[in-house]
């Protein structure tokens, strides 16, 4: 049994000033240097710096209890691509989605064609496939958004010009450690206004698949 997870990324408020001290406290001897390292993905494995994300003030969720009072019944989040889910599902912030299923089912196939629709209602995504090369996902994608199995070469320039600057691939297959999967996430947010993150698969982060506290 696998799972491929989709997580849609509740973005962090940017507190410099707090984070310049709380860093210069911690690291004064390379203070100088931190926000430079901040753009490398090494930096965001320091559970230390997670704890300046978690810190907000409150008036940052005022629109969100204004929304919950004021359109209770209404749908929240990013559509799936089928019109018949639009009032039943949606993507949200600030939570994760598992497609479940047996290998060979389906389940990144799926994942592509959310993806797909996902740039079509302007979101920025990233993939971390940890079973398929990136050009084999985008292979996929293609099929999916052309609509044909050997697409031209112009309905595949259209098509990448279409994604713009909204998709992005984390190149790594195999293995990898839990830990900096979840830090790639924070980079993703942080650096390039991720909104949703695909992981493919749960299976590949290092986890036994009987080991529940760490899944």
């Amino acid at each position: 049994v696998d799972l491929v997870v989709l997580v849609r990324i509740n973005h962090m408020s940017q507190k410099v000033d707090f984070l310049s001290s709380l860093l210069y406290t911690k690291f004064p001897k390379w203070y100088g240097n931190i926000f430079e390292s901040a753009t490398n993905i090494e930096f965001y494995v320091d559970d230390n710096i997670f704890l300046v994300y978690d810190i907000n003030e409150y008036y940052d969720y005022q629109d969100e209890v204004i929304e919950f009072f004021t359109k209770p019944s209404e749908a929240k989040g990013s559509k799936l691509p089928w019109e018949k889910t639009f009032d039943n599902f949606r993507l949200r912030l600030g939570e994760i989605t598992l497609w479940h299923g047996m290998n060979g089912h389906g389940k990144s196939q799926v994942v592509g064609q959310v993806i797909n629709s996902l740039v079509s209602q302007d979101l920025k995504i990233c993939i971390a496939s940890f079973e398929m090369h990136p050009y084999a996902t985008l292979q996929r994608m293609t099929r999916q958004a052309t609509g044909t199995a050997t697409p031209t070469e112009s309905f595949i320039n259209n098509y990448f010009t279409w994604l713009g600057d909204k998709l992005w691939m984390y190149d790594q297959q195999g293995t990898v450690n839990g830990d900096r999967v979840i830090a790639v996430m924070y980079y993703c947010a942080e650096q390039l206004g991720i909104q949703h993150f695909v992981i493919d698969s749960l299976m590949k982060c290092g986890i036994r698949s009987d080991d529940m506290n760490a899944q």
